[in-house]
């Protein structure tokens, strides 16, 4: 089986090709696309070039066509006529007429003779044979035709009829030719009278004209690459960017969903500081004005002995459920948890205004807890809310603990506040709620109080007055609430 180290080596193969192959692709169909555009170009190119080499080898083919005597042309039958002045006449022009284009290869005139595609030469601009490249040999090019030399136009031959009545030119290949695909433009020669005595025609190689392509195509696909390559490298950065991005979100959502699945522990005013100020300075232990409220269900020891564990379990969701509902609503933050009790802070408000939040959410979750119990099933054990308050000052902030697993933080409030509302808590019994002396001066102008008696707290120095809001569940009782404890009532 791999090891941790193959695994790892092939997870990082993976993403590296997951992350470069759309980039491999994207660089395939730019050359694709790219190449497709080059020659279409290159081609557009040399179609543009040949059209103006038509056009340039009619004009130029009409106008040396003026320049040619009809009747000179008339006087050239063989090659003995290449003494007549008339023969040099027209040698010269046509001699003339080549040297304005070095673009121009041949320059000569002909006679149609018939019969089908039989035409003849007449002059030649070059009518001596010349070893233009040197090399000591006659090539096929070299050799000047000579009057009365025959010649089977084949698919020329439609176009060179044409020119015996005004201006053509087409590029037409011949078979196997010596000289490549050539580029002819034809005009016809007149006389005096006007009649028709041959053509001239003007002869370019289509090589010669690919040659001026050349540095077009030199710069369309030099500009192509240069283009290839930024389209690319944009790619690459937009892929890149785009795959960050996608992780930064990928990972916003995994933190929000930790952050989330954490908030559920943690105090809602602890989440809104951190998400505030996350070097949680402000979260600091400091003295602050408190409602510390102790709440738990009466009866659910001994509901544990005899419900099963995920039963128990859900009975106390039931519960506990419709008590956040309740204590979020009033400002509280549940600070603790353990087994079927909570701890509750509130401090979102003047004195008077948590100390009201406090009792008036109680009075609620007694009210909620008796809804449930009154829609429990048949088999089902009803349970007692029992809860304490207290309110005054505290300690409230993160509480460090260093053991030898590491650092700990919790976040509660300490001091004698909180253990005395833990204690009048655990005087609560039945479904009741009980405030300390302390929380029922902040609220007597608010709510109707019942004085339940004086009642001396474990580690508590002095008595404390303990009082009953008025509409919860032992109203009208004044029953001692500890036996053991001392009862020192002070009407």
């Amino acid at each position: 089986m791999p090891n941790e180290a193959e695994t790892a080596r092939s997870t990082v193969s993976r993403h590296s090709t997951r992350r470069w192959l759309p980039v491999v692709l994207a660089g395939v169909v730019i050359a694709v696309v790219l190449g497709a555009l080059d020659v279409w170009i290159i081609t557009l190119t040399n179609d543009v070039l040949i059209r103006e080499a038509d056009q340039q080898l009619r004009t130029a083919a009409l106008l040396g066509a003026s320049q040619v005597r009809g009747e000179d042309l008339e006087a050239i039958t063989d090659r003995s006529d290449m003494s007549k002045p008339e023969f040099h006449r027209i040698q010269s022009t046509l001699s003339r007429i080549r040297s304005t284009s070095p673009g121009f290869t041949w320059v000569y005139t002909m006679r149609y003779v018939g019969p089908g595609d039989l035409w003849e030469y007449l002059v030649d601009a070059e009518p001596f044979s010349l070893d233009r490249d040197g090399n000591g040999v006659l090539d096929s090019d070299e050799v000047a035709t000579l009057p009365g030399d025959p010649y089977h136009a084949r698919q020329f031959h439609e176009v060179m009829l044409l020119g015996l009545e005004h201006s053509s030119a087409r590029m037409i290949p011949e078979p196997d030719p010596p000289w490549g695909v050539l580029v002819t433009g034809y005009a016809p020669v007149y006389d005096a009278e006007g009649e028709v005595k041959g053509v001239l025609a003007i002869d370019m190689v289509y090589a010669d004209l690919l040659k001026k392509s050349d540095s077009v195509m030199f710069a369309v696909i030099g500009v192509s690459v240069l283009l290839g390559f930024l389209l690319l490298y944009t790619f690459y950065l937009y892929r890149r960017r785009t795959v960050a991005f996608s992780q930064t979100v990928l990972l916003q959502k995994e933190l929000m969903e930790v952050t989330d699945m954490f908030a559920k522990f943690v105090p809602e005013n602890v989440r809104r500081e951190l998400e505030r100020n996350p070097d949680a300075s402000s979260l600091q232990r400091k003295e602050c004005d408190v409602s510390v409220m102790f709440l738990d269900l009466g009866g659910y020891t001994r509901m544990s002995e005899i419900v099963e564990g995920e039963s128990l379990g859900r009975i106390l969701e039931r519960y506990f459920s419709r008590f956040l509902e309740v204590i979020h609503r009033h400002r509280g933050q549940v600070n603790e948890t353990a087994g079927d009790g909570l701890m509750v802070i509130f401090q979102e408000n003047a004195p008077v205004g948590h100390a009201l939040d406090a009792v008036e959410a109680a009075l609620e979750i007694l009210e909620g807890g008796a809804n449930i119990n009154a829609e429990l099933e048949e088999g089902e054990q009803p349970v007692s809310v029992n809860i304490g308050i207290n309110s005054g000052k505290a300690f409230v902030g993160l509480n460090r603990f260093v053991g030898l697993t590491g650092e700990r933080y919790t976040y509660t409030a300490t001091g004698p506040t909180t253990n005395i509302a833990a204690r009048v808590a655990g005087l609560a019994k039945e479904g009741d709620i009980l405030l300390s002396e302390s929380t029922a001066e902040r609220v007597r102008e608010h709510l109707e109080l019942e004085r339940v008696g004086r009642r001396t707290l474990k580690n508590v120095s002095r008595p404390i007055m303990i009082f009953r809001p008025l509409g919860a569940g032992r109203a009208g009782r004044v029953d001692p609430l500890v036996a053991h404890q001392t009862e020192s009532d002070s009407d």
